[in-house]
């Protein structure tokens, strides 16, 4: 994979924007479940656990909770991710000398408590992150939509519906026709 490092770190910009527009679905979510006014997300404060907590219980008419779980444990996986990107980012490389992979390197245990080890995560990763986190992002709202999801050792979706896609596949190929043309809530 040829790629400059702008394009590295459009990458990286794509996750973070589609983190945050995962964060402000949750909160939106919640507050027109619980009648609130939508703008007013000091009302939606706390730990993520707790605006997921809050988010489940707006969903809670969804026929298939299982799938919410599903959601719920990929948003923190997703979180974890995340952190050790934005608390550990320390550059990156859109071309190595010796030929391995465009990445970005981050410090584990972030620059407050550094491990004294260092990730490298791919530009392959990255954009399977950000696809990740468009797909919780928008099944946030509408939990039929997920269709990609962090797999065993995050390097490939996990299985949903049967079908174990080579990438995040198209919405079609992982939900079933009447599943996705159920109304949402």
């Amino acid at each position: 994979m040829v790629l400059t490092y702008a394009n590295l770190m459009t990458l990286l910009g794509y996750f973070l924007d589609r983190w945050s527009r995962i964060e402000l679905e949750i909160s939106m979510v919640v507050l027109e479940a619980e009648h609130e006014i939508p703008d007013d997300l000091a009302k939606v404060a706390g730990t993520l656990e707790q605006r997921l907590s809050r988010w489940r219980a707006a969903m809670k008419e969804y026929p298939d909770q299982a799938r919410i779980d599903v959601i719920v444990d990929q948003v923190l996986k997703l979180r974890d991710e995340r952190n050790l990107i934005v608390h550990g980012c320390a550059g990156g490389n859109s071309a190595p000398n010796d030929g391995s992979d465009p990445h970005i390197r981050v410090v584990i245990g972030g620059w407050q408590r550094p491990s004294g080890k260092i990730r490298l995560i791919t530009a392959s990763e990255l954009d399977h992150y950000k696809e990740v986190a468009d797909a919780c992002w928008r099944a946030i709202r509408h939990p039929h939509a997920l269709n990609c999801t962090l797999g065993k050792g995050r390097k490939f979706p996990a299985v949903l519906h049967g079908i174990a896609p080579p990438s995040c596949a198209p919405l079609f190929a992982i939900v079933d026709r009447a599943s996705y043309l159920s109304p949402s809530r």
